[in-house]
């Protein structure tokens, strides 16, 4: 039988029926029993907003007179419970749940233990990904290198890898003060509101570049796993704006090798239109792979490694700076 682990959830804001109803079985019913009345049956809900692919959240009103409750899923082994929500993980996705709870006497002189009370809930699909009006954000293991807390929200249950910059742990480093702080202004890629993206200047040192660092060793032998499929079905995802003309180079690292790829106009391979306004770029991460590019574990460093870089063309060009947001591998 497979095993559920959970993990005590706190107060919940909404909740919305899911299939929920109130079972009979072995328990008494209320009358029954020399006259014992049953607890009050628990209504469960599940908060949609909770459910991933491997995990979901349910809660019910508290029953007056309860002490606890057992909960069971598919008709596992039951868990007590102290409190009157729980949230389930270790799940398979694409799979429909039933989620059962009764609420236990503390004086069965007065009280019998309730009916069992059930709701039914579905993970997400692997495949399905997310619902975002963005295909982009409708993949599956996400490598982050730039986006939004809000855009996060709606992959956070998908991402293998973070390496957005924090100053902790990972970090955006501009190369010998070649590049100073852009002017943001207006919205972001996916025009949430409040939220920032990056932008740089050329700073007039005859050459620029700027580098996303992770010392996170872990979290960066994660990149082992796009290897083994040799890059394939996987994607660069990247969210360019600005008036500049010229040329950028975005190189990939695996510390034992440098792939690099040009971003040029709109009539480049890989390129953006100079109109000031977002554009979305994605490059195949075999093309990377092709350049020589092969992410082993073995090769990266305890100290870190950068993921990722922008450099000036090696065409001569030299951009006066750059806008960018929404950077990050994921599975189509």
């Amino acid at each position: 039988m497979k095993k559920f682990f959970s993990m005590m959830a706190i107060a919940l804001a909404a909740f919305a029926f899911v299939g929920c109803d109130k079972e009979g079985g072995d328990t008494p019913t209320p009358g029954g029993g020399d006259g014992v009345a049953a607890l009050a049956t628990p209504a469960p809900t599940v908060d949609q907003a909770s459910v991933t692919t491997n995990s979901f959240t349910v809660a019910w009103p508290a029953v007056q007179g309860a002490i606890g409750y057992l909960y069971t899923v598919n008709d596992s082994a039951p868990q007590s419970l102290a409190i009157n929500s729980v949230q389930v993980t270790g799940l398979t996705a694409d799979t429909t749940y039933t989620f059962k709870v009764r609420a236990l006497s503390g004086d069965t002189a007065k009280n019998l233990d309730s009916d069992w009370g059930s709701c039914t809930v579905t993970t997400k699909a692997a495949s399905q990904g997310g619902t975002s009006s963005h295909a982009c954000l409708n993949g599956t293991d996400y490598y982050l290198i730039l986006l939004d807390a809000t855009s996060y929200e709606s992959v956070k249950d998908r991402v293998k890898a973070d390496y957005r910059p924090n100053d902790t742990t990972n970090f955006l480093y501009v190369w010998e003060e070649t590049l100073l702080g852009g002017t943001t202004s207006g919205l972001g890629y996916y025009g949430n509101a409040g939220e920032a993206w990056t932008s740089l200047v050329y700073n007039g040192k005859g050459w620029f570049g700027a580098g996303f660092f992770s010392n996170q060793k872990a979290e960066l032998d994660k990149l082992a796993e796009i290897a083994a499929v040799n890059g394939e079905g996987y994607y660069l995802h990247m969210a360019w704006m600005g008036t500049y003309t010229g040329t950028y180079s975005v190189v990939m690292y695996d510390n034992s090798a440098e792939a690099k790829v040009y971003i040029g106009d709109e009539n480049a391979e890989y390129g953006f239109k100079r109109d000031g306004e977002w554009h979305e770029i994605e490059i195949p991460m075999t093309v990377f792979f092709g350049k020589g590019l092969y992410y082993r574990a073995e090769n990266i460093p305890a100290e870190g490694m950068n993921v990722l870089a922008i450099v000036q063309g090696d065409d001569g060009t030299m951009p006066a700076g750059f806008d960018i947001d929404a950077f990050f591998i994921y599975k189509k």
